[in-house]
Order: C-alpha cells, then sequence, then structure tokens
C-alpha cells in the first residue's frame, strides 16, 4: 500500500498526482489519498478521485488511526 498525504487534492497545479495514483492503480497497487483541504476548484478534478480521498477537515478518528497506523507498519 502506497498513501499519499497532499495540503489540497486533486489540485490542478499538481494535477500529475492523480495520473500517477491512476497509474499505480492500474499496475495493481493499493493507494490511499489524504489531503489536509479540499480542493478549491471543484470543476476541473477528478469527482471519483475526491469521493475516494480521506480529508482532514473533516476529520474521522478512526480513519486517521488507520492511515498513521499504516504508515508505520506497511503492509
Amino acid at each position: 500500500m502506497i498513501a499519499y498525504l497532499s495540503n489540497e487534492f486533486p489540485s490542478e497545479v499538481e494535477s500529475y498526482v492523480a495520473d500517477e495514483v491512476e497509474e499505480l492503480r492500474r499496475q495493481g497497487l493499493e493507494i490511499l489519498i489524504a489531503s489536509i483541504r479540499r480542493p478549491k476548484n471543484q470543476r476541473c478534478n477528478s469527482s471519483k478521485l475526491r469521493a475516494e480521498t480521506l480529508y482532514f477537515s473533516s476529520f474521522n478518528l478512526w480513519l486517521a488511526l488507520q492511515a498513521f497506523l499504516l504508515l508505520l507498519h506497511p503492509v
């Protein structure tokens, strides 16, 4: 599993990150995406990736704990 932590995701400025996530998934890797903020411009970003992203602005303690444990002990 690979975890991405971003300041804002998906982002127009760093669109290559979304492309990288999609390519890694295509290769069969499990990807966890977490972001501090939701994207400001939601028209240009992938709604699929937004739906799969854990946003800390809508903090869920259980999901955050799972993400933290995955970073400490990758599968």
